[in-house]
Order: C-alpha cells, then structure tokens, then sequence
C-alpha cells in the first residue's frame, strides 16, 4: 500500500521533496493556529503579557528542539524523545492549570511526533504521559508531589507502550523489544518527575 502511495505521488509531477515540505508546512501551521487559538480562550492573560507569551514559546520551541536533538542518533528514542514534552506538560500544570497544560502538551505531542518523524504507536505513548501528567499536576507543596506524577506518567506510558507493541501498530516486534520500549518509556516518565 505504501509502494501504491509513493507512485501515485511520483506520478502527479511535482517532486516528493515539494509535496512533503508543503504538507509539513501546512499541518505545523493550522497545529500553530490551534494553539494559539487555545491560549487565547483559555489563558488570555498570556496574550496580554508578552514575557509570558514568549516564555511559552521559548519553552515549547526549546522542548521539540531538545527532543529532536536527543533523538537524534544512537541514544534510545523512548527516553530522550518523549521527557521533553512530558516535563513541558508539568511546568505548565504547575505553572498555569491542568486542563490548559493539557491542550499544550497535546500539541507538542503531536509536533513531537511529526518532527521525529515517529507513528501512531509514538503519538499515543505521548497522549498517554500528557495525560497522567496533567490529571495528576495541581498544587505542588513538595518535591515527592512532582515524582508521584512522574511515577504516574510513567505507569500510564508503560501500559501503552507494551499494549501498542502487542498490537503491532507498525509492524510484529519482539517481546524483548516490546518491553525495553516500554521501559525507556517509563524511565522518561520518571525522570521528568525528578528534573
């Protein structure tokens, strides 16, 4: 089915490069649109105050690039791809409300996802430990707060991870395989409650 795709696309004249690059543009430009649409409803105070606004675009640019750069070559993708945007979901919890976190934290998954250029096994694992993330950040009084949820991101991530890998959305993996995913992704779950 992908061979079909790709033939199509080489078929139509423009080169693959163009469509691709188009297609990126376009779906990082309504994600952008979403998102500020999102702060505007429900943290207009943001827009209001531009420290503010910048300092959530630095936070949300920073994150994607440390993903991407972390990602990037031999070090596991579970761990170094997927803790920037769970810490992000946690500053912004704490910093703002869960439910505004949340919708961030969504979209940066999804960014995430498009620029590591992972699959839908990826996508949920990052929905699930925004979700943890955000459900369980409130009023933080102490450091053991911030680890209980990052314990929490990583069980719900965990689960998803081996469940996904049972699945086969991208294809049968090893249960080794399955499992050490499942683990990389729980540490980066962890690791965000203590940074």
């Amino acid at each position: 089915l992908q061979a079909e795709h790709r033939a199509y696309r080489a078929s139509m004249g423009i080169p693959l490069l163009v469509l691709d690059t188009i297609g990126v543009i376009g779906v990082v430009g309504v994600l952008t649109a979403v998102l500020c649409w999102y702060i505007r409803r429900y943290q207009p105070r943001i827009i209001r105050n531009h420290a503010r606004a910048i300092a959530i675009a630095v936070l949300l640019v920073g994150m994607m690039l440390f993903s991407q750069l972390a990602a990037s070559g031999t070090r596991p993708l579970f761990i170094f791809g997927i803790a920037p945007t769970i810490l992000t979901g946690m500053i912004l919890g704490i910093a703002y409300e869960p439910r505004f976190a949340l919708g961030i934290a969504l979209l940066l998954a999804t960014l995430t996802t498009l620029a590591l250029n992972q699959g839908l096994e990826f996508m949920l694992i990052l929905v699930s430990g925004c979700t943890a993330t955000c459900a369980f950040t409130g009023p933080v009084w102490t450091r053991g707060r911030l680890i209980e949820i990052g314990i929490a991101s990583a069980m719900a991530m965990f689960a998803i991870t081996m469940f996904s890998g049972v699945w086969a959305v991208e294809g049968i993996k090893p249960f080794t395989y399955i499992l050490k995913d499942g683990v990389y992704a729980a540490i980066s779950g962890v690791s965000s409650g203590f940074v």
